[in-house]
């Protein structure tokens, strides 16, 4: 079903969202840091961190006390129903690249940390993937059931990673609701989060992301989540392939 930006109406309002009442529980509280990769192997590239650099990381922010969340507890905590923690955190990886599984999932399962990846779901397939996006390889569909059953969460990043700011309304319909559609059908399993690509994306596409149903929709920005932050509009940390633990000690600062 094709959509216009008339249809893009705001959805009636629900118990999501940061309201003032929730926020000013959350006043004072830690920030909401956000981190998120885009491959874990030995490939050169900017956006490509080695494995060694990927377990440092993870065990330092284990020792260092933070508690990770996956991506429902985030919006509970901005729904108001979950109390935060001293030091919360929350890890994501956009694209659905082949080291997440082969490099990243293993130590989070060592430590039992939750995560979400967010696919491409032409990538899945090989189609339509940019020269410049061609760094590493994609995971392929059967791959998901290994992320999943490794406790691993997979949204939706989108059907081709089209940037949402210069396509038309019904296009950006189709990329956000049948991405979110196909991935259900596929899993089994409800995909309540989306990953704009891109970085941020205007309001009327923040109301498709709404109304096609996602609980949360995360972005770029590089910055922490603070009290008000919008559980649709998401800011995240990039962590690049330029060091260890130094690297987050650098994003994460006094979070």
């Amino acid at each position: 079903m094709e959509m216009s930006s008339r249809d893009y109406a705001e959805p009636s309002a629900k118990a999501g969202g940061s309201g003032l009442g929730v926020a000013s529980r959350l006043i004072g509280r830690p920030r909401i840091p956000i981190l998120y990769y885009h491959e874990i192997g030995t490939e050169r590239g900017r956006h490509v961190v080695h494995p060694d650099d990927f377990a440092a990381q993870v065990q330092w922010l284990v020792e260092d006390g933070f508690e990770i969340l996956t991506m429902d507890a985030v919006a509970e905590l901005y729904e108001g129903r979950r109390k935060p923690p001293r030091r919360p955190l929350a890890l994501t990886f956009d694209d659905g690249r082949r080291g997440v599984l082969e490099h990243a999932l293993p130590v989070l399962v060592h430590h039992r940390i939750p995560a979400t990846c967010y696919v491409v779901t032409d990538w899945l397939e090989g189609r339509s993937i940019p020269e410049h996006e061609r760094y590493s390889g994609f995971l392929e569909w059967g791959a998901l059931d290994e992320l999943l059953g490794g406790g691993m969460a997979v949204g939706s990043h989108t059907l081709s990673h089209r940037n949402l700011k210069k396509i038309p309304a019904h296009e950006v319909w189709r990329e956000v609701a049948d991405s979110r559609r196909l991935l259900e059908d596929r899993l089994a399993r409800p995909v309540p989060h989306f990953s704009f690509p891109s970085g941020r994306s205007p309001r009327e596409v923040v109301r498709a992301v709404r109304r096609a149903g996602y609980r949360t929709a995360v972005a770029t920005g590089q910055r922490s989540n603070g009290p008000f932050a919008r559980i649709h509009r998401l800011r995240r940390l990039r962590v690049d392939g330029s060091g260890g633990p130094g690297e987050l000690q650098r994003l994460l600062g006094d979070s």
